[in-house]
């Protein structure tokens, strides 16, 4: 993969069918890098790690990472998802690490060198017990990750940069990057973009590109996702930061509304093209 490449998230095209998100990535994006998502059980279970490697090979598509999303997450309010997101609910630890597995084990079938998640909130608290639990179980899917040979990265937005570095450092874990999304930073209310990519320079290995208006009442209440480049994530500085501080990872562009929409994904590869020059 070329750096810097830009490309599409599958579930931004179709969350349910792999396959048909790939084919949709070429014909009507002009992708050649695709992040590949995968939801839910029954997703998961019907991919086909050769099935998936001819259709890329037949539309020249390279998955950049894979990525392992939690069924029971709840997406109501920002503190329905610090109790139910990634790794964080009790009850649902077991379940979700062996989801992370299998994805893991697909992603080595398919010679995809990293998997992505949304690890839950980080408390600011270092020394509280959810942060050393989460801590703790996060250290889990990181192993299974480096005994496969796989880097695992964290996706930014539901703690500042701050927190998410010190949780980071504190696992002790070689294999453990970032997936940075400075449009989450916004919709969360979390931390500012452009002070975010700058602190965690050097731990990017991925880069979702999601622009997004903050809510009145950030950090409470979910910003809006808008289209690249018309809001606040300050997007064309964030790209110039990760350029000038050596990133050579792909930029993946992300909607989470307007999905299956592929003159607005074409919109924002074209704004990313722009920016690179």
């Amino acid at each position: 993969m070329e750096p810097l490449s830009i490309g599409v998230c599958s579930w931004s095209i179709d969350r349910k069918d792999p396959i048909a998100s790939i084919r949709a990535a070429a014909t009507e994006c002009g992708a050649r890098v695709v992040h590949l998502g995968f939801f839910d059980e029954e997703t998961l279970a019907a991919a086909h790690a050769e099935e998936i490697r001819e259709v890329c090979a037949d539309c020249k598509v390279e998955i950049s990472a894979t990525f392992a999303a939690f069924s029971g997450e709840v997406y109501k309010s920002i503190e329905t998802v610090a109790q139910t997101g990634g790794y964080m609910p009790d009850e649902l630890f077991e379940q979700r690490l062996d989801f992370t597995r299998r994805v893991a084990e697909l992603s080595v079938a398919l010679a995809v060198p990293e998997l992505t998640i949304h690890v839950g909130t980080v408390p600011d608290d270092g020394q509280s017990g959810a942060f050393v639990k989460l801590s703790e179980r996060c250290r889990q899917a990181a192993t299974l990750c480096q005994e496969r040979g796989l880097t695992l990265s964290l996706e930014t937005g539901r703690e500042s940069a701050e927190v998410l570095l010190q949780f980071i450092d504190g696992l002790e874990c070689e294999n453990v990057a970032v997936n940075f999304d400075p449009g989450n930073l916004v919709i969360y209310g979390t931390d500012d973009p452009v002070k975010a990519v700058t602190m965690l320079r050097g731990r990017i290995s991925h880069a979702h590109l999601k622009d997004a208006d903050p809510s009145d009442q950030p950090g409470i209440t979910f910003g809006t996702e808008v289209t690249l480049g018309s809001g606040q994530a300050n997007i064309a500085r964030v790209v110039s930061k990760l350029r000038s501080g050596g990133y050579q990872g792909p930029l993946i562009v992300e909607r989470t509304s307007g999905r299956g929409d592929p003159g607005t994904l074409n919109d924002s590869i074209d704004y990313l093209s722009s920016l690179l020059g």
